[in-house]
């Protein structure tokens, strides 16, 4: 099926693609949590992630304003952890079998 060179490339695109997806989704939320919680113990400050309804949603207060909010429905969240990953797999294995065919023909 997949060469170990095809396969650790597959794999390099799959860390690729999660590494840039929670720099770039997460990396706000993480920047205002860390804002939120590295401030005075004054009880201003919170962090509030809940799911409901198939809803997730983080809210971010720091100092008594909110600085971040940010809700996503489960489905569109699972598509965007899992949805490129599989095309990026389907788009390997129909390339390997492509090389697969035409090695056969080379061979008759």
């Amino acid at each position: 099926m997949l060469s170990g060179r095809r396969f650790r490339l597959l794999l390099g695109t799959w860390g690729t693609y999660w590494l840039l997806l929670a720099a770039f989704g997460l990396g706000p939320l993480a920047l205002a949590i860390i804002r939120a919680t590295s401030g005075p113990n004054d009880n201003k400050s919170s962090v509030n992630a809940s799911f409901g309804d198939g809803v997730l949603s983080v809210t971010v207060v720091n100092q008594g304003h909110t600085t971040y909010t940010s809700s996503m429905h489960f489905l569109t969240a699972a598509l965007w952890i899992a949805g490129p990953p599989l095309v990026a797999w389907l788009a390997f294995f129909i390339g390997a079998r492509r090389e697969a065919k035409a090695a056969a023909y080379e061979r008759v």
